[in-house]
């Protein structure tokens, strides 16, 4: 499938709007025992200005989880994801993932790995890249989320700037 919005992701800007940074600390794993959480991440699209925001981190339902697993309704997902994008005059689209993780500073795992590239290779999106973010114990942090990009082939990090809310490629 052919892509209409091309990013270059070795210089993508990818900024959170307040809320979702919100989300991401009210949803954290604070013990061992407590489970994943997760869900889709939607946003605007600047191709021009290589710019992402996210304006929206979705909890759908879930299937199932536990501390180191979650598995999300796709329906249910889907189904918000659409009514999203024509409520917003097909501004607001999906644009990735997350989850988190019971640990301060994220990284992904394998299973992570395979997981953000089956789902760039199954969704039929109109940008070349979907964002993936990890969320650890304490979001505020720099190294609190993990934020890549995920393109055809590779998975880039991006790297939080001294901006709470600003990501940005090396």
């Amino acid at each position: 499938m052919m892509k209409r919005y091309r990013f270059d992701t070795k210089r993508l800007q990818v900024i959170f709007e307040d809320s979702v940074l919100d989300k991401f600390q009210s949803s954290t794993q604070r013990y061992s025992r407590d489970h994943e959480r997760g869900g889709l991440l939607l946003g605007r699209i600047f191709p021009d200005e290589n710019k992402i925001v996210v304006v929206e981190a979705t909890n759908p339902a879930i299937l199932s989880s536990d501390p180191t697993n979650i598995c999300v309704d796709l329906e249910d997902a889907n189904a918000y994801m659409l009514r999203r994008w024509e409520e917003s005059d097909k501004k607001i689209t999906y644009i990735g993932d997350w989850h988190t993780h019971p640990e301060k500073n994220p990284s992904p795992s394998l299973m992570d790995k395979f997981t953000f590239f089956d789902t760039y290779r199954k969704s039929h999106i109109d940008q070349n890249l979907l964002l993936c973010a990890i969320i650890g114990t304490n979001p505020s942090l720099k190294n609190g989320i993990w934020l890549g990009a995920q393109s055809k082939f590779e998975l880039h990090r991006l790297h939080r700037t001294m901006h709470n809310h600003k990501f940005y490629s090396k």
